[in-house]
């Protein structure tokens, strides 16, 4: 166990993973997703006498662009693969069978918890008329 003493003050340049959220405008449960999906550990410091988890420089920019990549949240009107299955009362396989065969044009997006496929609001009615026909 670190003691408390042992925990050194944050160099100047170095960010509390509270405050590089902030900067970033993404919550921390998000940045803590990130982190822990691209194994970036943040360490204990001391910022003005507290001991919380800090960033360095490098730690900083590779979160950055990480974070600038991650995928966003849906455009009005966009539903997750496993949603639009949902409602339709088919599979999962079923639909991206469908839309594989069919070339029918998806994107990523950040709905909730994670990130998955989505289906745009003109990708829905294109599996609903080769659903038809089927």
């Amino acid at each position: 166990l670190v003691q408390e003493y042992e925990v050194p003050d944050a160099p100047e340049d170095y960010q509390t993973v509270k405050e590089f959220a902030k900067e970033q405008g993404i919550g921390r449960a998000r940045l803590n997703r990130i982190m822990g999906e691209n194994e970036v550990e943040a360490a204990p410091y001391k910022f003005s006498g507290t001991r919380v988890p800090g960033l360095s420089p490098t730690q900083q920019a590779q979160l950055k662009n990480l974070v600038d990549q991650a995928p966003t949240p849906p455009p009005e009107g966009y539903v997750s693969l496993g949603a639009f299955a949902q409602e339709l009362n088919a599979a999962r396989p079923t639909i991206e069978k469908l839309i594989q065969e069919y070339g029918v044009e998806t994107s990523r997006h950040f709905f909730k918890t994670a990130t998955t496929t989505s289906l745009s609001p003109e990708a829905q009615q294109r599996i609903r008329e080769l659903r038809a026909r089927e």
